[in-house]
């Protein structure tokens, strides 16, 4: 019985986590440049159980029994998510492996939301207002309507006044989120695949109808585990209470 308590326990903690975690995913379904959260679960170690005699000879097996399950792993999806047109000359999409550098107080963060605007010093910012990084720094746009090409290059009035930095991570990179839809990671090196398309935004890769379908799927086995754990409990209350009296 105290075992089952476990197995219980085990459970509901499990989809507390994983309600956590598609909760988070379906808040940003409409994030630009989103990248899923995807978690794996597994089972504990089963045990096997034996018949004992008193004199503690096993006289046949009963047979294996669980011992909950748990969160193997939590991992980052990094699929390209289709792209949105939007008309804005300062919405800019990845296509490909990479990342928009941006500068922010903790440091640098790496992102593939690129709705990008100017702020009142003509600095390319992102929507939370931390500079966008080009090859040399921090970029500041003159007036005039910017063109930006698929290597990432910034012309103004048919002038070139910056270059994006653009990066990408050696495979098998943990990347982990910072807030603000961004990320960050060690040994970033220069993205050779990816592409930049103007007047267009990266969309979240987060299916939110598959998202709505697995909440509901992990809300009614949290409900499950809780209704377990309150059996269990009752049982050892009785086995207290009324086995032990007699």
């Amino acid at each position: 019985m105290i075992r089952g308590l476990y197995t219980g326990a085990s459970g509901l903690r499990l989809q507390m986590t994983r309600l956590g975690i598609l909760g988070n995913n379906l808040a940003n379904a409409s994030t630009p440049g989103y990248k899923q959260d995807v978690d794996a679960v597994g089972s504990f170690p089963q045990l096997l159980l034996s018949r004992i005699r008193d004199t503690g000879q096993s006289i046949g097996l009963v047979g294996p029994v669980g011992t909950g399950a748990g969160l193997r792993e939590e991992t980052l999806d990094l699929r390209q998510g289709h792209l949105v047109d939007t008309a804005k000359p300062l919405d800019l999409a990845l296509v490909g492996p990479g990342f928009f550098a941006v500068q922010t107080p903790e440091g640098v963060r790496y992102t593939r939301d690129g709705s990008f605007s100017r702020d009142s010093n003509g600095q390319l910012v992102t929507a939370q207002g931390y500079p966008v990084l080009g090859e040399t720094g921090p970029i500041t746009l003159p007036d005039g309507d910017p063109v930006v090409k698929p290597d990432g290059t910034i012309a103004v009035n048919n002038q070139p006044v910056a270059r994006l930095r653009l990066l990408d991570f050696p495979q098998g990179t943990e990347l982990k989120k910072t807030g603000d839809n961004l990320l960050t990671a060690d040994g970033a090196t220069p993205a050779t695949q990816a592409s930049v398309s103007q007047f267009t935004l990266e969309a979240s890769n987060f299916d939110p109808v598959n998202g709505m379908i697995d909440l509901m799927a992990a809300s009614r086995a949290y409900e499950t585990n809780q209704r377990l754990l309150q059996i269990q409990d009752q049982t050892l209350e009785r086995a207290v209470n009324d086995v032990g009296r007699v």
